[in-house]
């Protein structure tokens, strides 16, 4: 039984929260939407803080778009799956010189296995391939990126990265300061800071 089937779901709603209660394969599950970025008012950490205290999940799976990376490896369509989330604005200036300093926390345990576990799952792309998914480090941060230069400064300071969103950093610090640790980012590459030929789903 799908979110998507109206003559099913349920509906409850608290503080500025709407939630969609249906299941998931086995699973009970609770979907609620939160603005972009982590810190305004109906951004990420205070939807899943109320989401944590009013429901109080097992786990949490965030999904939504994502840059990539990697333009010639990675396509529109792909998907990345967070073994960890990497602050990247947190840094030290000293001299002229960026001094990163961002917490790296990794995703829960459980859920990161049961996603690299995955092997049936497959989902075609307008070309007819299939989507990739690339599990790694995940940057995380405010702003919303479309610029080139930019992107590859990231690449230089974080070499590891598999690409980057707006949302993760504060998923992973309201979660474990709520004592929930088994989260984790699944997000779709939506561009990769402009560098990719089709229109960006960003674009107007």
């Amino acid at each position: 039984r799908g979110l998507g089937d109206v003559y099913k779901r349920q509906v409850a709603y608290s503080k500025n929260n709407t939630y969609f209660i249906g299941r998931f394969g086995a699973y009970n599950v609770i979907h609620v939407q939160s603005d972009m970025g982590a810190m305004n008012r109906d951004a990420v950490m205070t939807t899943v803080d109320n989401e944590i205290k009013m429901w109080n999940p097992r786990g949490i799976i965030m999904v939504g778009v994502a840059w990539g990376m990697n333009k010639g490896k990675q396509r529109i369509g792909d998907v990345l799956i967070s073994k960890k989330i990497l602050q990247y604005e947190t840094a030290k200036i000293s001299n002229g010189s960026t001094i990163p300093r961002g917490a790296d926390t990794e995703a829960g345990g459980v859920l990161t296995n049961r996603f690299k576990s995955c092997m049936d799952w497959e989902y075609l792309l307008e070309d007819g391939k299939a989507a990739k998914k690339y599990m790694g480090t995940v940057l995380s941060g405010e702003k919303l990126l479309d610029d080139k230069n930019y992107r590859d400064k990231l690449h230089s300071s974080f070499p590891e990265a598999i690409g980057g969103e707006m949302e993760g950093a504060g998923l992973a610090s309201v979660a474990m300061a709520n004592n929930l640790y088994e989260w984790i980012i699944v997000k779709g590459i939506c561009d990769c800071c402009l560098l990719y030929t089709s229109p960006s789903p960003r674009d107007p």
